[in-house]
Parts: C-alpha cells; structure tokens; sequence
C-alpha cells in the first residue's frame, strides 16, 4: 500500500512524488547574480527553459524586479551546481517586461542542467513545490547590510511545500495586449526565491514573484506564454505551445 495515502498531504507531509520531483528539477533551478557598478548586487533566481547544444547555450527565464534597469558597465552571472562544485557563466539579457514582472536571459556555455517542462494547467488545491535560492538576510533582519551576509552559495535551491489556494489564478492586469495572471499560493517564500519556479508533479506551473501576508504568487503558464511569444515578435493570437515558442527563442 503507498504510505502517502495513508494520510492527507500537508504542508508538513508534502506528497512524496513531487518532494522526489522537486529535489531533482530543482538541479535547473540557478542563482541569478547582478553585480553594479556602484558595488552593490541584486541576488535572485531563474530556471533553464532551452537548452540548446548547437548554439552552446541555454535560456532562463527570470524575474524583472531582480534586474531592473541595467547598465552597459554592470556584471550579470548565473550560478549553478555541478559534480565538482559551483559552475559561475556570464549571462546576458534577451528580453525584459516590467508590466509581467519577466525577463529572459542568454546564457552561453551553460549546457550542464536540463530544462524544465511546463504543465499543462493548474487547480485549487493541487499540491505544488516551490524551489528558489532563499536569502537568509530576509529570515534576519538583525544581519549586516551587505548582499552576501550569510548566504551560503554552495548550497542547492530550497524547496518549499504547499498548495495552490482555492481562489486559484487571479487577473491582475493588461499589458500590450497581454494579460497578467497570478496563480495564488500558500508556499513559504521569501527573499532570493523570486524567479524561481512552482512545480507541479506535471511540470512548471508559475514563475514566482511575490509574497505578502502569507501568500505568494506566481506568474502563470499562460502568462508566460505569451511573454514569450511578444518577446520574439509573434502574433498573440496564433495557437502555439509553450515548446514551440521556447524552440523560437534564440
């Protein structure tokens, strides 16, 4: 008999195939790291959506709010886990939507992660996992005023348990045509998760962005979609998938 039948799942007893899911996708998960050039550093996350070994390079999708404006003498990297320790690549920007809260940057050499996979859709009450490269600083705010205090590089994303709440996916707004649609949940999330993604068992279900209150919140799948889409110059209106439109990006 599967022991996780035996019990509702909770916070606290998270499914087990998703917690196994989450703890090997979360290997596509990466540090999004952007050194200013007035010395300080905006610290985030993003995850591989093309890996693509002809052009050696691969395809983050990230958070804007980590970014912001950048300038021409600003250092961006991504940084990752590999067997022999900390793989650190520079990155550039593809694409950047401040209205969606998206960014898409280029990463070139970057062939050691999957991509991840997008699910089809999501419910209330589905079990989700977030996974994103926490920032202790937010757990204290008694720690020194430096963009690195405490932050350990070395370690994997965390992974974060719960599930979408029953008001499920809420329209926030429209921008050029496209609509802004948060996916509500009630995972932990805290400081440096930001671009980081939500997993289902079938796949990403939200690129998260914000927390408040106990309540985070995610862009979702069909938001994302057409970011994309509009940041290659394709009609909104032409039915494509999510891989078709990832395979465009170049």
């Amino acid at each position: 008999m599967d022991s996780s039948a035996a019990a509702p799942m909770s916070k606290n007893r998270p499914c087990g195939k998703l917690e196994a899911r989450a703890l090997k996708d979360r290997q596509s998960v990466v540090l999004v790291v952007l050194f200013r050039q007035n010395g300080r550093a905006s610290l985030g996350s993003g995850f591989v959506i093309r890996s693509d070994k002809q052009a050696n390079q691969s395809i983050i999708l990230s958070c804007d709010h980590i970014l912001g404006r950048v300038a021409a003498t600003d250092r961006l990297y991504v940084r990752t886990m590999v067997a022999e320790g900390i793989e650190e690549l520079p990155a550039s920007i593809i694409y950047q939507n401040f209205a969606m809260d998206v960014s898409i940057l280029r990463v070139p050499g970057l062939l050691s992660v999957p991509p991840l996979h997008f699910a089809p859709n999501c419910l209330p009450g589905d079990h989700v996992m977030a996974v994103g490269y926490g920032h202790p600083i937010a757990l204290d705010p008694n720690s020194p005023d430096t963009p690195f205090a405490g932050f350990n590089i070395t370690r994997m994303p965390a992974t974060s348990p719960g599930f979408v709440r029953p008001v499920g996916t809420i329209y926030k707004t429209t921008f050029n045509d496209v609509k802004l649609n948060h996916v509500s949940l009630d995972c932990v999330v805290i400081d440096g998760m930001s671009g980081g993604a939500v997993l289902s068992l079938n796949g990403v279900i939200g690129l998260i962005v914000s927390s408040r209150r106990g309540e985070s919140f995610a862009v979702s799948c069909d938001t994302i979609l057409q970011v994309l889409k509009h940041s290659i110059g394709l009609d909104l209106r032409v039915p494509m998938t999510m891989e078709q439109v990832i395979n465009l990006i170049r």
